[in-house]
């Protein structure tokens, strides 16, 4: 399941980030009361680079740390075509995944490094 790109765990804006868990929560709620195991998995990017990669990294991974264990438990990185590479991705340290198109470019260069 991917919500959409508004859905921004990393957002500098407090209240984007509120209504981010709140839409996370009921993507969790959806999975569960249709009965499917924790193999089912909620697909989110990394999310905006607002000016600094790192903080924005940063701040992604510790608010990930925060989140309820029945969203987290659920919840998969994937990597960015623009702004986040793989490698950026594994330093979360969640569990992770790659959507084809975008790992044509990001897949050659991160993992070299990985």
């Amino acid at each position: 399941m991917h919500p959409d790109q508004f859905t921004l765990i990393n957002s500098i804006d407090q209240g984007v980030f509120i209504r981010s868990v709140r839409e996370l929560r009921c993507h969790t709620g959806l999975l569960d009361i249709m009965g499917f195991d924790h193999s089912a998995k909620i697909q989110i990017h990394v999310g905006r680079v607002y000016g600094n990669r790192e903080k924005s990294i940063e701040r992604s991974i510790k608010r990930y740390q925060f989140l309820d264990e029945r969203i987290a438990s659920r919840l998969v990185i994937e990597n960015d075509d623009r702004n986040f590479p793989v490698a950026d991705c594994v330093r979360s340290q969640t569990m992770r995944t790659m959507e084809g198109d975008h790992t044509k470019l990001s897949c050659e260069e991160s993992l070299i490094s990985c």
